[in-house]
């Protein structure tokens, strides 16, 4: 009798301590399901903000000039980024600065320079003239007050290019592997 005791105390011990384990699993794997589920939702609600961010930015944007209109600067934009390449192209008035270009390149095409270049680690984005410009390959500042024309020297059109580091360094949210995707604006 006293070694059937002894036997259904062990077994009693190890299906206690199974359950206990098995509690244990579920109540990780719950804390995991939740702290995942804060994630996403952090990630929606930073989404959700730049999205409203860059409306509202675009919404300060001037209308752009229509071909053909007089002291207009066109600006082809070629963004190197990793393996894939966009390219856009858009139309300003002469007066326009280059805050003005750098809050396009923000709204249509989610390059926001100033806040990017802190957070990469690998690369910074850089804008820089091709051609033409007082010295092709030279970084173009944000500068608000300083005439476009003036900074992509004096011309009528010019190709910017922007570098950009590869999409996890950069955004960790991106998923854009389309090689040569035209981008209007």
């Amino acid at each position: 009798d006293r070694e059937l005791v002894r036997t259904q105390r062990r077994e009693l011990a190890g299906a206690l301590e199974a359950d206990a384990l098995a509690a244990r699993q579920a109540a990780a794997a719950q804390a995991e399901r939740e702290l995942e589920a804060r994630r996403l939702e952090r990630r929606e609600q930073r989404l959700l903000r730049e999205r409203e961010r860059r409306a509202a930015l675009n919404a300060t944007l001037a209308p752009e000039p229509t071909a053909g209109t007089p002291g207009v600067v066109t600006v082809a934009v070629r963004i190197a980024a990793g393996t894939s390449q966009r390219k856009a192209t858009r139309r300003f008035r002469s007066n326009a600065t280059t805050g003005t270009l750098f809050d396009w390149l923000d709204a249509h095409l989610g390059l926001d320079v100033e806040r990017d270049r802190p957070r990469t680690k690998h690369a910074t984005v850089a804008v820089t003239t091709v051609l033409p410009g007082p010295s092709p390959g030279t970084p173009l500042a944000r500068r608000p007050t300083r005439p476009l024309r003036e900074a992509i020297g004096g011309k009528a059109r010019a190709l910017l290019e922007c570098v950009v580091p590869p999409p996890a360094s950069l955004h960790d949210d991106d998923d854009d592997d389309d090689e040569d995707e035209e981008v209007g604006g």
